[in-house]
């Protein structure tokens, strides 16, 4: 584990000498763990320039698009503050499954013009395709990818990976016995053979949130939002505080399960402040990401990984265009630009403060 450990922050720090010299060519830059969803799905989402302004003054660094955005891109492009990530829709995953040639084409449309202006961290290819109908179109998705920006991304640390839930794993608890389902097992051999393939940094991205489980009923509030003062159960020699921790290492079990290799980054996560009771208040909203914040920014990691993990914070604004209910809630912010209750992104913005808080 302590050579893994030291292997890890090795690479980070080969990739991060060349994203930073290779791809813009600046003298320093300093890119953080944590980062943010920027959806679009709302009538009164604010424009990209403002919210490039909002993200850059709460300290926020790292953006993940679900989908390729012309207006965000320009907004980014020669910012220099920021990592961004973009997604693949799964509807597209059988075109770029059928060539290179193909996936060339993507790249070209969505990824090059903006190559010199942007620092790409992840291509997100294909959100929760397995299981569904998506699933086997993945694997060659990934790898004919991989092999279109294998020019134009020499020497930078963007990564190619893809996005699955806990649905895929069965059993999930404890951590130690979490397997990928018998149904979906082959499929994500495949995709984890090719992301093993990547030359840097190999990461499966996962969604997870903890929400769901205290919904319904499984867990307690204090063990869903990092609320415990001590283990809420012991997996062998492992002590899990934290939901948000159990599921990330089940990962880690199953991905361990059909080999080892690849790491985990946190695609989602997060908690809505309405849409279903007393289990989704702005002040348990608040106390999770708050808390998942700190988690994530601090790097110690999980019990079975203890290294930084990367996670994305879903989302950035309220989006009144997602089925009623909680998913219109996850907002950080709301249209206007107001918070969505108090938080602080545990970080130095680019401001002599420490901390910026954010009033609701």
């Amino acid at each position: 584990m302590a050579l893994a450990l030291l292997i890890y922050w090795f690479a980070l720090i080969l990739a991060g000498i060349a994203t930073i010299h290779d791809q813009l060519g600046l003298a320093e830059a300093a890119f953080y763990n944590l980062g943010v969803i920027y959806g679009l799905s709302g009538t009164n989402i604010p424009d990209p320039y403002s919210t490039v302004d909002l993200c850059e003054n709460i300290g926020i660094r790292k953006i993940r698009l679900l989908e390729h955005n012309d207006h965000v891109m320009l907004a980014l492009n020669n910012t220099g503050h920021f990592e961004v990530s973009i997604g693949v829709r799964n509807d597209e995953l059988p075109e770029i499954a059928s060539s290179v040639q193909a996936a060339e084409s993507w790249y070209e449309l969505r990824v090059k013009p903006y190559h010199h202006g942007v620092i790409f961290d992840y291509i997100v290819v294909g959100n929760d395709a397995i299981p569904g109908p998506y699933s086997a179109y993945l694997a060659p998705a990934l790898e004919n990818m991989m092999e279109a920006i294998s020019v134009w991304e020499a020497g930078t640390s963007t990564k190619v990976t893809t996005v699955v839930s806990d649905s895929v794993l069965n059993p999930r608890f404890p951590p130690s016995v979490a397997a990928f389902k018998p149904e979906i097992k082959l499929y994500m051999e495949k995709v984890l053979k090719v992301i093993r393939k990547s030359r840097v940094q190999p990461r499966l991205m996962v969604n997870v949130f903890p929400y769901y489980d205290y919904a319904a009923g499984i867990i307690p509030k204090d063990f869903a939002v990092f609320g415990r003062d001590k283990p809420y159960f012991w997996d062998s020699n492992l002590g899990y505080w934290n939901m948000f921790d159990a599921l990330v290492d089940a990962f880690y079990w199953a991905i361990s399960r059909v080999g080892d290799g690849v790491y985990v980054a946190v695609a989602a996560t997060g908690w809505p402040s309405a849409g279903n009771g007393n289990f989704t208040t702005s002040a348990i909203a608040a106390e999770y990401n708050q808390n998942l914040m700190e988690h994530i920014v601090n790097g110690n990691g999980t019990p079975y990984a203890p290294w930084f993990i990367d996670g994305f914070l879903y989302s950035l604004y309220n989006e009144d265009k997602k089925p009623v209910g909680p998913r219109q809630h996850f907002g950080l912010f709301n249209p206007n630009q107001t918070p969505a209750y108090p938080f602080s992104v545990p970080h130095p913005p680019p401001t002599p403060e420490a901390e910026r808080v954010i009033k609701g």
